[in-house]
């Protein structure tokens, strides 16, 4: 009888009850960030209204390390904030939406849509396996080549490794006898994981839509140097320490990680199985790689045509709509598309404030001091900032949070002992990707290749610092000589 009157939440609302606990702390931690920020004593040379956006700034990317909320979400609420405390006008909160590098990525990720509605990544990669993949060298080659060729189209690493490459990775160990299950992993799978999560990283650096880290350290860029990027202009300048570290990664992994076994044939004839499966190409799909390709093409020689990165890609997507290779119903339900351009946008307006409220003037003058006291040559200079922004990264997981927090101060620093400002950017730009290889938990992707049960944690974590060092000696080693040869040294 007690039991009987007494009130009982409705099921709606103990779901939003457990909800709200299960974000309590984040949103507590988050809002204690900003709060405590603004608490603290104001710098000389910023203004009130400035030093209240930092707070906002800094609230959002904790939220975003976090998880509070999507990063979407996060990026929109420190923006809504901002303009409510007078910090932040609202045209200029909104300002990115305007902007070029958003409408860029956003419109690759459609585009993506109808690759993998297609299927064009797997029948690449297929392919690549059967002619090559007789051999576990020769197969690690086939999936880190396809990967990379995926790069202009596939614009997110999470959708291009993890779920294009690596089912066929699983595929490819299962068949070759490697199963965690069984405790065959380092057979062949574990090899295969750690190289290709490795790869993906530095397919991520070298093409300008292989990342949505990529446009956004563009726009920061452009509003620090007032300077326009291209889609050429940033694969001219990665494509051959790019290439060079694709081909060496392999090798350098197979030295201290190798595989037990060297005969893949049975991959080999699970792609030619797989080809069988899905047949010839169809008209549709051919059409569908003929944008793609049209698009690329137009993105190399738009300079020279006078066509802009962004037109090329509307370009693309118009023949992809026109010819009903994807519908606009795919494009509304591509959530990672949505997701991103709201926070590009608005943590790109944010950083470009703080930058134009000079808090990155004042932060560049505590710092600037330490690293000239050096006296050294603006390249040992740049490295030595490249070095930190990479490793720095063991602190902040969330890559967006970090492109967002120190692109544009470490970029400053760079520009202020001499670098060249061009060649800076895109230094900065490209370790914005290949920072994501320390740790299985600094990328998107990572996660996915862990929860195969394939590699440990330690192994993860050992081979990303011994890769991580070895980007770093590529591209810093090998890169001055070709930056030198394009022109991007002075």
């Amino acid at each position: 009888m007690g039991n009987q009157g007494r009130w009982r939440c409705p099921g709606p609302c103990r779901e939003l009850a457990a909800r709200v606990l299960r974000l309590q702390w984040r949103l507590i931690v988050t809002i204690a960030a900003g709060v405590g920020v603004h608490a603290c004593p104001r710098p000389e040379g910023i203004d009130p209204e400035g030093w209240g956006l930092v707070a906002v700034f800094v609230g959002t990317i904790v939220g975003i390390l976090l998880e509070t909320l999507p990063s979407g979400a996060c990026a929109l609420i420190g923006a809504s904030i901002a303009v409510l405390i007078g910090s932040l006008p609202f045209s200029a909160a909104f300002k990115g939406f305007s902007q070029e590098a958003p409408w860029l990525i956003t419109i690759a990720i459609f585009l993506s849509t109808g690759i993998n509605k297609m299927q064009l990544g797997q029948r690449i990669t297929c392919n690549l396996v059967y002619i090559f993949g007789s051999s576990a060298l020769g197969l690690t080659y086939s999936l880190v080549i396809s990967e990379f060729l995926l790069g202009p189209g596939v614009p997110n690493v999470a959708s291009r490794s993890g779920a294009i490459l690596l089912p066929i990775i699983r595929s490819m160990a299962e068949i070759c006898g490697s199963k965690p299950s069984n405790g065959t992993e380092k057979k062949l799978g574990a090899y295969l994981m750690v190289t290709c999560f490795q790869t993906a990283a530095v397919t991520s650096a070298t093409f300008l839509t292989a990342s949505p880290l990529n446009p956004f350290s563009t726009a920061l860029a452009k509003h620090q140097m007032h300077q326009e990027f291209t889609w050429l202009t940033w694969v001219k300048g990665a494509i051959v320490p790019a290439f060079l570290d694709i081909m060496l990664i392999p090798l350098v992994v197979w030295v201290v990680y190798p595989p037990q076994m060297t005969d893949t044939t049975e991959a080999k004839y699970l792609a030619s199985n797989k080809l069988r499966l899905m047949g010839r190409m169809k008209p549709e799909e051919w059409t569908m790689l003929g944008a793609m390709v049209i698009t690329v093409v137009l993105w190399l020689v738009g300079p020279v045509v006078g066509i802009s990165t962004i037109v090329a890609a509307a370009i693309g997507i118009m023949i992809a709509l026109v010819l009903e290779l994807i519908e606009w119903k795919d494009c509304l339900a591509a959530k990672t598309a949505w997701n991103t351009i709201t926070w590009l946008s608005v943590l790109t307006a944010m950083a470009n404030q703080l930058s134009e409220t000079g808090v990155t003037d004042v932060m560049q003058r505590h710092t600037l001091p330490l690293l000239k006291a050096l006296e050294w040559h603006w390249f040992p200079s740049v490295l030595l900032l490249a070095i930190l922004y990479v490793y720095i990264h063991h602190l902040i997981a969330s890559s967006i949070a970090h492109v967002a927090a120190l692109y544009t101060f470490f970029l400053a620093l760079a520009m202020s002992v001499g670098g060249p400002p061009l060649l800076a950017s895109l230094i900065f730009g490209y370790f914005s990707n290949m920072m994501e290889t320390i740790s299985p938990f600094c990328a998107a992707h990572g996660p996915l290749f862990l929860g195969q049960g394939y590699v440990s944690l330690p192994a993860f974590l050992g081979i990303g610092v011994l890769v991580s060092a070895f980007n770093v000696v590529v591209w810093m080693g090998v890169g001055p000589v070709w930056w030198s040869f394009v022109g991007f040294w002075n």
